[in-house]
């Protein structure tokens, strides 16, 4: 004789096997959404970073004027070249001007990512403009100085300058 023992039957495995498998499609459907966000935001929050650069370097540029751009040299062991952009600034203040340049700074262990700074021809102070870039030309075309940027992430930005004067050899 058959003993009354206590077990799932099949309707009721089949049911928890597809309540298992929803469950399972809803997780791996929501961590690929949080993936994409989260990607699509860092994206964001870059575009705004060379955005903001760009904007307080054109407001920088108001008083200055064009000297030269030049390839920077010294950092041979990366395989995207970058430029530096020298311009005289005037002090609205004393109307005293000196040589400032935005030029690229390779940090120690930055990974071949470079910072964007404006600086004293010097180096004795410095400005950080912006983070995690690749590579850095500029292009004059006057009044307009032409500025490309190459972030970490592989996104290309261009932005145009407003500088009308050019500083003439002889000043």
């Amino acid at each position: 004789m058959y003993s009354k023992r206590a077990a799932f039957t099949l309707v009721e495995m089949v049911l928890s096997l597809f309540v298992l498998c929803c469950c399972v499609i809803l997780i791996q459907t929501t961590l690929l959404a949080k993936q994409h966000l989260e990607t699509a935001t860092i994206s964001t929050q870059e575009s705004w970073r060379v955005r903001l650069a760009c904007i307080q370097l054109d407001h920088y540029l108001e008083r200055c004027e064009f000297v030269s751009i030049n390839l920077v040299n010294e950092q041979l062991n990366t395989k995207y070249k970058s430029q530096e952009l020298r311009i005289w600034h005037h002090d609205k203040n004393t109307n005293v001007g000196e040589l400032r340049e935005v030029a690229p700074y390779y940090p120690k262990n930055g990974n071949g990512k470079l910072m964007i700074l404006l600086q004293n021809f010097e180096s004795k102070g410095y400005m950080p403009l912006l983070e995690n870039c690749r590579q850095m030309q500029f292009e004059y075309h006057q009044p307009y100085i032409l500025m490309r940027i190459r972030m970490a992430s592989g996104q290309d930005y261009q932005y145009q300058l407003f500088c009308p004067k050019v500083r003439s050899s002889s000043s």
